[in-house]
């Protein structure tokens, strides 16, 4: 590959630590970000603006436990459990692209395989899925009724 052995040794040491490196980086900037608490953090801070700027004869009518909720436990459900699942779900389809490119570029004839992988996953996690997407319907639907009510006791009195 090189011009001396001991060259090509480095190269291939360097080939083997840089992607282990620059994964390690990406963890430590990605958690330096925070998008979960930065998203977690603006949701609870819009829902008590909301609250805060009603009236406050619709304050009143509005049960404090209720908007306590919302804001403590239901924007963090929201983000944590709906949200971040997005970054996961484009982790894996961009994996899946690079393996598919990897073997379409090694062997043009097993692309089949790599096409028909995701597709058997999909099914397998429908059917695996099918009682938490429930439990994940009813829990946004909550969610949203809660905003509502919200929403409609600061529009009555307003």
């Amino acid at each position: 590959l090189l011009s001396t052995p001991h060259d090509t040794a480095m190269l291939v040491g360097v080939l083997f630590v840089a992607p282990m490196v620059i994964t390690a980086l990406w963890d430590r900037i990605r958690v330096n970000l925070d998008v979960a608490g930065t998203l977690r953090a603006h949701l609870q801070g819009g829902a008590f603006c909301r609250y805060m700027n009603s009236t406050s004869k619709a304050r009143e009518h509005m049960p404090t436990s209720l908007m306590g909720q919302v804001i403590l436990n239901d924007a963090q459900k929201v983000v944590d459990d709906g949200f971040m699942k997005v970054f996961g779900c484009v982790n894996v389809c961009v994996k899946l692209v690079i393996v598919t490119a990897f073997v379409y570029v090694e062997n043009p004839s097993a692309v089949w395989v790599a096409v028909l992988f995701p597709i058997i996953m999909a099914i397998w996690l429908r059917c695996r899925t099918g009682s938490s997407r429930s439990k994940m319907i009813a829990m946004q639907y909550q969610f949203v009724k809660e905003c509502n009510a919200v929403c409609t006791y600061q529009s009555t009195f307003a």
